[in-house]
């Protein structure tokens, strides 16, 4: 009868009761660069293997927007962080309230292979 009504369980309700939400927050700079679209697919993926979802973020750079992602993604009570900081993060104090929660946070550096 419940999917006969088009009942669906309110997933944000039931985070609330258990204080889960099975997600996961990912800040990236740009998703379009090959480093951050490789490794969403891959967390995506392995996420999804375990029962969680991924929220992905970009910051497009931005260091104004980088705060305010992580802000959003810790209201929305992600129960984990993983981010590529934009170039021009030089103050870290908005990933504080994540470490002081002890929630998972991961930081996720690029690196390139340099031929001569």
């Amino acid at each position: 009868m419940a999917r006969k009504l088009g009942y669906r369980p309110n997933a944000l309700a039931a985070g609330l009761r258990s204080n889960k939400s099975r997600s996961i927050g990912l800040v990236v700079p740009r998703i379009s660069m090959f480093f951050p679209a490789t490794i969403s697919t891959i967390i995506q993926n392995k996420l999804h293997e375990v029962g969680y979802n991924l929220i992905i973020c970009q910051s497009n750079d931005s260091y104004e927007q980088e705060v305010e992602l992580v802000n959003a993604l810790y209201s929305a009570r992600v129960e984990g962080l993983a981010v590529s900081t934009t170039l021009y993060t030089t103050d870290f104090s908005h990933f504080d309230i994540f470490k002081q929660q002890n929630i998972p946070l991961v930081f996720l550096i690029a690196c390139r292979k340099i031929t001569m």
